[in-house]
């Protein structure tokens, strides 16, 4: 039966809670916690582009078939599947009609930006960091997500691709193919011995964004893209993704029951990095450091 109150349940150091509405959910000071949504609401920004449904009506180019088999192939192989329980071998041995039923479903989703609620949830999976194994904040999670989803999310990546590669700055080196760190150790190394063969001072900030993925606010970000000329269409099918997103905690104590995510980019998930690469530009754009 169902326990009373709000007594905690614990699963190994990931607690979870009953909380007033009867979901089993995890409790403040669970790393996930900063997920739960602190309101529910989007703003109005992309109204004037839609019709009296809330569905753009200018639309990109359509999903091509050659495009739904570009992305099913380069997706990774002996992968764990998500919530769905789907592996994307099955796919892949499909062929031609996997291909032709994904791009039916992802062409129904390219036109009215409505996703399958099944390709908005996400399972996370606690992975121990360094340190006490008691503590919560010394584990990071990732996200499993369903494999079919993947292939309209490769494509709405390989969309976005030509407005990142215009937006970016050219010594933005992360998520970007091509550059790796090794270039930017090279750089800072050439610096160095430039100075000191000129005797001049330098001085080096390093920056790290604590959980980065986690702290981006949705209403934020959709501005961003705007400012970027993201073109409504595919910002729309972003606001939709991420809206009424839902997640589940698995771990070897058990299952949370589905909680709604109000915050924060998926660990894991295609568009990720590129959508934290958007902010880090509008960041530093806005910090003066842009090159003129």
């Amino acid at each position: 039966g169902e326990p009373s109150g709000r007594a905690p349940l614990k699963a190994g150091q990931w607690k979870l809670e009953w909380s007033p509405t009867r979901q089993l959910l995890p409790t403040p000071g669970c790393p996930l916690r900063c997920l739960l949504p602190l309101h529910s609401s989007q703003d109005d920004s992309f109204k004037g582009a839609c019709d009296h449904n809330g569905v753009i009506t200018d639309l990109e180019p359509d999903i091509l078939e050659c495009e739904v088999k570009w992305a099913l192939e380069s997706i990774t192989t002996n992968k764990a599947s998500g919530g769905d329980g789907i592996p994307v071998e099955l796919f892949q041995i499909l062929k031609d009609d996997a291909v032709k039923v994904l791009h039916s479903i992802c062409q129904q989703i390219w036109k009215t930006q409505q996703w399958p609620q099944d390709w908005k949830r996400s399972v996370f999976i606690p992975i121990p960091k360094k340190g006490n194994a008691k503590e919560c904040s010394n584990y990071r999670t990732i996200a499993l997500i369903s494999h079919a989803s993947k292939v309209m999310l490769k494509i709405l990546q390989a969309r976005l691709q030509q407005y990142m590669n215009h937006e970016l700055s050219d010594v933005q080196s992360g998520f970007r193919k091509g550059r790796g760190t090794r270039d930017q150790i090279a750089n800072i190394r050439w610096i160095m011995e430039k100075a000191r063969e000129f005797q001049k001072n330098i001085y080096f900030c390093f920056i790290d964004y604590a959980k980065a993925f986690d702290c981006v606010d949705y209403n934020k970000l959709w501005k961003i893209l705007k400012e970027m000329g993201i073109p409504d269409h595919l910002t729309c099918l972003l606001r939709n993704l991420y809206a009424d997103q839902e997640a589940t905690v698995r771990t070897g104590h058990g299952t949370t029951d589905w909680f709604q995510i109000g915050k924060g980019i998926h660990q894991g998930c295609i568009l990720s990095p590129c959508l934290f690469n958007f902010c880090v530009e509008y960041i530093m754009r806005n910090a003066g450091l842009e090159e003129t």
